[in-house]
């Protein structure tokens, strides 16, 4: 998920896993200029809950929710970095 935001970008992952309630690698932040990128275990918590979270602490002024391609899932289990039960939900990007 890719946030555009306005003013100071300043999110930590710890920051969001406290307010998810979830373990500080279920998530991950990557800022950059005025864009974040927010990945998260949706085994772990939900769409709906990262974003609540992000909206409540940054001036967001456009979302965009991104899914891992279906090939890249399909060739990580074939290469047997991914079990089939971990491919339920999509792994951080």
């Amino acid at each position: 998920m890719y946030l555009d935001v306005e003013g100071e970008v300043a999110l930590e992952p710890i920051e969001l896993a406290e307010a998810l309630g979830v373990k500080p690698e279920a998530v991950s932040v990557r800022i950059g200029e005025r864009r974040i990128s927010v990945g998260f275990d949706p085994r772990a918590t939900t769409a709906k809950e990262v974003i609540a979270a992000c909206l409540t602490r940054l001036s967001v002024r456009d979302l965009t929710i991104t899914e891992p391609a279906i090939e890249s899932i399909v060739r990580r289990i074939y290469e047997g970095g991914l079990s089939a039960e971990e491919s339920a939900g999509s792994p951080l990007s």
